[in-house]
């Protein structure tokens, strides 16, 4: 059975209004190196009292010179605090 263009239309829709975050924008290297940087921080392999702020300093300099945007340091300590 032939799909009607509105259906057409409705199937890609989610697609094209999915805002696309510096996330998505990341190669796979990049995403997992990260995720096991905020594995780490969340299980507390940096220290009892570090805070997600001053991880996501220390790292974006890393991540500038491996040319991986992740947006400010505020936005970063975010999503370090976010569980996955």
């Amino acid at each position: 059975m032939a799909k009607v263009l509105a259906d057409l239309v409705g199937s890609g829709l989610a697609d094209m209004t999915r805002r696309v975050t510096w996330w998505d924008n990341l190669p796979e290297e990049a995403r997992s190196e990260l995720t096991d940087v905020r594995r780490r921080f969340q299980a507390g392999e940096y220290g009892p009292s570090v805070k997600s702020l001053t991880v996501a300093r220390a790292l974006i300099p890393h991540c500038e010179a491996r040319g991986w945007k992740v947006g400010d340091a505020r936005r970063l300590s975010e999503w370090l605090r976010e569980n996955a």
